[in-house]
């Protein structure tokens, strides 16, 4: 019997696939537990637009992604710190410091924990950051520390 999983099924299949399994299984586990639903014709169809339009979403998503990580790329981002005299910073520059600029000095809302740094930021200087922004989507930040 042709099934669609209505959610993700473990050994069996994701959500939205239609897979073919036995009689006494689809009626006696799946329909019963709302896992998977009968594969007509017309539930296939709206699998099927489903599927599109997740897809669209989806890219649609991935564009925007890209079109972020162009900007943030292009961007040289300072943040004022107070430091002694030979550069060396009175704490650090935080994942979550740089999150704050971003969001006061570009209007860019990025979550801290998307923001890794290679090193930890305790001196005055020109640093990088990586931005992951979605799978395989990835931006690198440079940032400048400057005294305060």
């Amino acid at each position: 019997m042709k099934v669609i999983l209505a959610r993700d099924v473990p050994g069996l299949g994701r959500k939205m696939e239609v897979r073919e399994v036995a009689d006494g299984y689809a009626r006696n586990y799946l329909f019963p537990r709302g896992l998977a639903i009968p594969a007509s014709a017309k539930a296939q169809q709206n699998v099927a637009q489903l599927l599109d339009e997740r897809e669209r979403q989806e890219a649609r998503k991935r564009q925007e992604q890209q079109t972020l990580g162009e900007r943030l790329q292009s961007l040289v981002l300072r943040i004022p710190a107070r430091a002694g005299a030979d550069g060396r910073l009175y704490g650090s520059v935080t994942a979550q410091r740089i999150a704050q600029a971003l969001k006061e000095q570009h209007a860019l809302d990025i979550d801290r924990r998307k923001i890794k740094l290679g090193e930890s930021i305790k001196d005055l200087g020109a640093y990088q950051a990586h931005i992951a922004l979605g799978p395989g989507t990835e931006a690198v930040l440079r940032i400048e520390v400057v005294q305060e």
